[in-house]
């Protein structure tokens, strides 16, 4: 396991400028420092790779995907790195060169619209992958939310990987269509005209990434501020707080803290939802 170090940052500029690169020298210099002093924890992260099954099968919530040996084979050709909160992975438009595989801490990521408004896309967790690419260039800007400890994995080596490893090539298969499906139970959310459904869409999807197979969560610690679940909604804040409160007041929910939620009702939460959000472990 390597660490990223001033040795493997891109060249630093002459003029002191950051130059275009997958983290950017300056950021990857804050992020070699924060690393370096925290080797003692190198060992307690492996590569995992999350999502709910494609086949028909008995457990419906998303599982890991990775075998012991496919995690110490992506390990072995990886970085693991820490990323400070609010810091840009890569812009829109930039050359590929990583993906990333995501072990603690929370990425979004988004398009600036030509009138300079952004339009979150996605947001990435745990066991997720972070690098979406077409013809070799980032297709979106990425940012993380809370500081991140991730895998900095090349392109290249997970493409070879993949090719020596049909097991490997389903599994990121897999979680291609995990986030195909997402990405469409998304544009449909936020179709639906009305806050509220929109936001019993949102918590319904959380409760499939923090739930199990047994029970859906008692408890949801939203990782998003108010603003943040309104801009990937599409919605106000002001929306969002009287969508909270809608939900709250027809007992679906209770808010313990304005990041605590209980979920009092499932089937009344979902009853707000046009989507069938992980109905397997919602039911």
């Amino acid at each position: 396991m390597a660490f990223v170090s001033a040795e493997d940052c891109p060249l630093q500029p002459k003029d002191g400028r950051q130059e275009a690169g997958p983290i950017g020298w300056h950021r990857a210099r804050r992020i070699a420092r924060k690393m370096n002093s925290s080797l003692d924890y190198a060992n307690e992260f492996m590569p995992s790779i999350y999502a709910a099954p494609v086949f028909k099968t008995l457990l419906c919530a998303r599982k890991e995907l990775l075998s012991p040996r496919q995690k110490a084979e992506i390990k072995k050709y990886s970085k693991l790195i820490r990323i400070d909160q609010g810091v840009v992975v890569y812009e829109e438009g930039e050359e590929a060169s990583y993906v990333w595989n995501i072990a603690r801490g929370l990425i979004e990521t988004y398009h600036l619209l030509p009138q300079g408004t952004r339009r979150i896309t996605s947001f990435l967790f745990p066991g997720d992958l972070l690098g979406l690419m077409e013809n070799g260039f980032y297709v979106s800007t990425a940012r993380t939310v809370q500081p991140v400890i991730a895998f900095q994995i090349p392109i290249q080596v997970l493409s070879e990987l993949a090719l020596s490893d049909s097991q490997l090539s389903a599994a990121l298969l897999t979680k291609l269509c995990q986030d195909l499906r997402e990405a469409q139970r998304h544009i449909i959310c936020i179709s639906q005209k009305d806050a509220a459904p929109r936001l019993a869409t949102f918590i319904l999807w959380l409760c499939t990434i923090y739930g199990n197979d047994v029970e859906p969560p008692k408890e949801l610690s939203l990782p998003l501020a108010r603003h943040q679940i309104a801009e990937y909604l599409g919605l106000t804040t002001e929306s969002v707080s009287r969508a909270f409160h809608l939900l709250e007041s027809s007992k679906a929910i209770m808010r313990r803290t304005p990041r605590l939620i209980s979920i009092l009702d499932m089937e009344k939460l979902r009853s707000f939802s046009t989507l069938e959000v992980g109905a397997g472990i919602l039911s």
